[in-house]
C-alpha cells in the first residue's frame, strides 16, 4: 500500500485529561530535577527500544553519557515484595501527562499536575530470550498504599484510579502501588520526557501506522487517510494521544493502539535501516537518552549497552504485549482487574513462567503450518544444571536418553539459582522443541537466537523428571528417587494448567511481529 506522509499539526489538547481523577497534584520541581518531569507516553516507546533493540546501544559516543538523568527513589519504597532468584528482570516504564516543560503547554495549558498517563511493566526473562510488556490500564480502580513523597511527607492509603498514584507521590508511589497490587518486585524504572519525541520519531524515519477509516481530530490534530501512513513528529504524537476519534473511545482501545505503535517502532528500530546506519543510529540514541530518566543502576550508557547486549538474542516474535485483564465497574468509567486471569498473569511474571494460556503466540502469529512431529532420536540436547544439586544433570540426561533423545553434553548452567526449568531453542527448531517439551511437562519453552542446532535444557528447582509415556520416570517423580511404577494405561499427557481448564484464566498476548489496523 502506498505511504501517506502528513504535515505536522500543532493543535491544542487531545481531550485526554481525566476530570474524574482530580487529585491534589504534586508541585513540579525545576528542570534540574528531571526525575519529576517525566513526559508523555509516546517517548516511553523509545525507552523500551533501548532495552529490546539488541546491539543498537553498542554504538555510542561520550556525549550520550551526559544526556541521561537519574534519581534514586529506593528510600521512598518502604516494605517491598521478595525478590525471587529467577534471574529475570522487571522494569517499570512510566509516562505522565504533565504539561510542564518547554513546548509542552500547547497540549493543555489549563491542566495542572501530573498523572501516570501510561504504565508498562517490561519483563525480561531469565535467559534474556523473551520480553513481555504488560500495560496497566490507568482507569483501574485500585488500592493505593501510603506513599512517601520526596520531601518526606506521607500520603494516606486510598482507593482511586491507578493513575492517581503518580500525582500523589511521583514515580516512587507508582512503583509502590504496582508492587503492592502484584507482589512483584520492580528491579528498576525508566521514565521519559516527550519533548524530544518528534526528533526521535524522525530519527527512525517515521513509524508506519494503519487505519481502517480516515480520521480528522481537531482536539489532537490527527489527520490521516485510511490505509497505511508513515507518521512523524506531531502526527505520531497525535496518533497515540487521541482517544475519542479512534476505536471505541475508551482508554483500553487506546492502549491497543499504543501497543501497535510500539510494535511498529520495535520492528523499525530492529531493521537494518537503523542498525547499519551510524548517523541515524546516533541521532536516535541522542534524542532518546536526552529524554530518559532512570534509577541509578541504569544511569550510564555502559549499563544500557550491557543490558542491550544481553537481550540481543530476543526475536521480534518473542517481544509480546499484553494488557491486564479487566472488566468495567458499575460506574462505567473505571475498571476492575478480572480474576483469575489477572492473578495468573502476575504469577507468571513473578515466577518467570509462560503466560497463562499463551503457549506459543509468536508461532501462531507467523501463520506458518505446523511441522510434522520430530522423533526424539533426531533431537540433540545439552543438559545444564541450573539448580545446584549434585548429579541432577547427569540423572536427567540418563532419563532423556532412555526416552530416546540425543544428549550431547551435560554441564552446569550460568548459575544455580534457576527456579523454572527452561528449554531454549533456535527459532528454526520449533518442532524439535515441541518434541522435547512433550517429555518435560512444565518446562518453559523459549526461542533464542543465541542457541544453535543443539537444544538447551536448563534444570530449575521445579524439575520433576522426564515423561516417556510410562517407559521412564514420569513427571512428578523427584529426580534421584526410584522410578514410579508405569501406569497401566497410556499417559494422557500433562495435567491441564488453570488457563487450559478455564478459558477465563487466559490472557491475550500479541507478538511484536503482528500488525493491525485501528
Amino acid at each position: 500500500m502506498a505511504e501517506h506522509e502528513q504535515p505536522a499539526k500543532t493543535d491544542a489538547d487531545s481531550g485526554n485529561a481525566d476530570p474524574a481523577s482530580a487529585n491534589p497534584a504534586t508541585v513540579v520541581p525545576s528542570r534540574r530535577r528531571l526525575g519529576w518531569r517525566i513526559g508523555r507516553w509516546v517517548a516511553l516507546g523509545l525507552s523500551i527500544l533501548l532495552l529490546v533493540t539488541g546491539g543498537a546501544a553498542t554504538v555510542a559516543y561520550r556525549k550520550l553519557e551526559g544526556n541521561i538523568s537519574s534519581r534514586d527513589v529506593s528510600d521512598q519504597l518502604g516494605e517491598r515484595p521478595q525478590q525471587l532468584p529467577t534471574g529475570a528482570t522487571n522494569f517499570l516504564l512510566v509516562g505522565s501527562d504533565t504539561r510542564e516543560g518547554k513546548g509542552l503547554r500547547r497540549y493543555g495549558a489549563n491542566i495542572e499536575g501530573a498523572r501516570s498517563d501510561t504504565t508498562i511493566l517490561l519483563h525480561l526473562s531469565e535467559g534474556r530470550d523473551e520480553a513481555v510488556l504488560v500495560s496497566i490500564p490507568r482507569d483501574s480502580y485500585v488500592r493505593i498504599p501510603s506513599c512517601t513523597r520526596e520531601d518526606g511527607s506521607k500520603t494516606r492509603p486510598r482507593r482511586d484510579r491507578f493513575n492517581a498514584a503518580y500525582s500523589l507521590g511521583g514515580v516512587a508511589c507508582t512503583i509502590r502501588t504496582v508492587e503492592a497490587l502484584t507482589d512483584t518486585y520492580i528491579d528498576d524504572y525508566v521514565v521519559v520526557d516527550f519533548g524530544g519525541f518528534k526528533r526521535m520519531v524522525d530519527s527512525l524515519g517515521g513509524v508506519e501506522v494503519c487505519l481502517d477509516e480516515p480520521v480528522t481530530d481537531s482536539r489532537s490534530g490527527l489527520d490521516l487517510p485510511a490505509g497505511t501512513s508513515v507518521v512523524r513528529g506531531e502526527q505520531a504524537l497525535a496518533y497515540v494521544r487521541t482517544r475519542y476519534s479512534l476505536g471505541d473511545g475508551s482508554d483500553l482501545s487506546r492502549i491497543e493502539r499504543q501497543q501497535d505503535f510500539l510494535s511498529a517502532m520495535v520492528r523499525k528500530a530492529r531493521s537494518s535501516q537503523l542498525l547499519l546506519n551510524p548517523a541515524k543510529l546516533y541521532g536516535f540514541l541522542d534524542a532518546a537518552t536526552k529524554s530518559v530518566t532512570t534509577g541509578p543502576d541504569l544511569a550510564s550508557l555502559s549499563a544500557l549497552r550491557e543490558l542491550a547486549q544481553s537481550v540481543q538474542g530476543i526475536s521480534t516474535g518473542n517481544v509480546r504485549f499484553v494488557t491486564v485483564p479487566v472488566e468495567y465497574r458499575p460506574d462505567g468509567a473505571t475498571v476492575a482487574w478480572k480474576n483469575p486471569a489477572a492473578k495468573l498473569l502476575w504469577e507468571s511474571i513473578r515466577t518467570d513462567s509462560p503466560l497463562p494460556g499463551d503457549k506459543d503466540a509468536a508461532a501462531e502469529a507467523s501463520g506458518e503450518p505446523t511441522a510434522a512431529p520430530v522423533a526424539p532420536q533426531d533431537v540433540q540436547v545439552r543438559v545444564l544444571n541450573g539448580m545446584g544439586s549434585i548429579g541432577v544433570a547427569g540423572e536427567a540426561a540418563t532419563q532423556l536418553r532412555a526416552a530416546g533423545f540425543d544428549v550431547v553434553e551435560v554441564t552446569d548452567a550460568d548459575s544455580f539459582t534457576h527456579v523454572k526449568s527452561v528449554i531454549r531453542h533456535a527459532p528454526q527448531y520449533d518442532d524439535a522443541a515441541r518434541a522435547l517439551s512433550s517429555a518435560l511437562p512444565g518446562a518453559a519453552v523459549r526461542s533464542s537466537n543465541n542457541v544453535g542446532s543443539v537444544l538447551e535444557f536448563v534444570i530449575g528447582q521445579d524439575f520433576g523428571g522426564v515423561r516417556d509415556d510410562g517407559s521412564s520416570t514420569p513427571a512428578g517423580t523427584p529426580v534421584g528417587s526410584p522410578a514410579a511404577t508405569p501406569p497401566a494405561t497410556p499417559s494422557a499427557g500433562p495435567p491441564a494448567t488453570p488457563a487450559e481448564a478455564d478459558p477465563a484464566a487466559t490472557v491475550d498476548a500479541r507478538p511484536a511481529t503482528q500488525q493491525r489496523c485501528s
